[in-house]
């Protein structure tokens, strides 16, 4: 298993579509290519992972209870900052935020964006999401709650 992920990094397949893009035509027809994760299936992984609960990542997001089991069970579309409240209520790295974000569909932290790069900044330090907000607050961008 840890072969096959090594083997869909994004430069392996960008370079499959640069040097050989019938090979990756044929895995994509044949099914051999691999299903992507949904949002739902990774906060699942997530929970795991950092050994929370629901009601553990309700109480440190500030989201309401209901809204949250409906974005964990993949019966509401989140938006991008409760994606971020989200993944920084959890604990998350900026490479777990980052999938968290593209698996939403709702576009990656980019640091070339002021707003962004603040964020990203404040997640590499390991901040709670109060401590974000207010850092976002101080230098006059969107808050996040």
């Amino acid at each position: 298993m840890v072969m096959q992920d090594k083997f869909f990094e994004t430069n392996n397949l960008l370079e499959m579509v640069e040097h050989s893009p019938q090979v990756l035509g044929e895995m994509i027809v044949e099914g051999k290519f691999p299903n992507r994760i949904s949002l739902t299936e990774y906060f699942r992984e997530l929970l795991a992972k950092k050994n929370m609960s629901i009601t553990d990542v309700i109480r440190v997001s500030i989201l309401s209870k209901s809204y949250v089991y409906q974005v964990f069970g993949g019966e509401r579309v989140p938006s991008r900052d409760v994606l971020l409240r989200l993944g920084i209520s959890m604990s998350c790295t900026i490479d777990e935020i980052q999938r968290l974000l593209t698996l939403g569909q709702v576009g990656i932290l980019y640091p070339k964006v002021r707003r962004d790069a603040a964020i990203l900044c404040c997640i590499s330090k390991g901040l709670t999401l109060l401590e974000v907000d207010e850092f976002l607050n101080t230098i006059e961008e969107r808050s996040l709650l």
